[in-house]
């Protein structure tokens, strides 16, 4: 399944982040890596939790004909 990654994943990064966390990252993580949870949200949308050294790493995405990555950030436990 094709993985896209919406431009609004990115809003809340600053340029050096944006280096780290790109489009390659958020791809390989999704498709090489076992989420820890998922779950749907309220709004339908998906939620997938990764381990990280320090918490969570969060993707919020949706499945359609491809998966679209919305948006992931960093929390510090599982819901």
């Amino acid at each position: 399944m094709p993985i896209t990654i919406n431009t609004h994943a990115y809003f809340r990064l600053d340029e050096m982040q944006r280096k780290i966390y790109n489009a390659d990252y958020l791809q390989r993580t999704s498709k090489q890596e076992t989420p820890r949870l998922v779950g749907i949200q309220q709004n339908g949308r998906y939620a997938a939790f990764y381990r990280r050294k320090e918490g969570y790493l969060r993707i919020i995405f949706t499945m359609n004909k491809e998966l679209e990555i919305i948006t992931f950030y960093f929390v510090e436990k599982l819901p």
